[in-house]
């Protein structure tokens, strides 16, 4: 063999190649942005989901002390 001849073992990659690596690493990386989103939305749902019930919980409470006030006032009136 010549010592100039060109061996295929040291030629650089193909351009087309290093387009494919890039766009698997961005793939890879939209996944993993896409995951973490999707685990944000069902934190947030989930807060969502506690802050309404906290705010049934304390419209039930109201109702409840007004209720009591109307009772007791009530009371007060009838033992006076």
């Amino acid at each position: 063999m010549q010592a100039d001849s060109k061996s295929t073992e040291h030629l650089p990659l193909p351009f087309g190649f290093w387009l494919l690596a890039v766009g698997c690493w961005l793939l890879a990386v939209g996944c993993w942005l896409l995951a973490v989103g999707c685990w944000l939305l069902a934190v947030g749902c989930w807060l969502l989901a506690f802050g309404f019930w906290l705010l049934a919980v304390g419209c039930w409470l109201l109702a409840v002390g007004c209720w009591l006030d109307m009772v007791c006032v009530g009371f007060y009136f009838v033992w006076e």
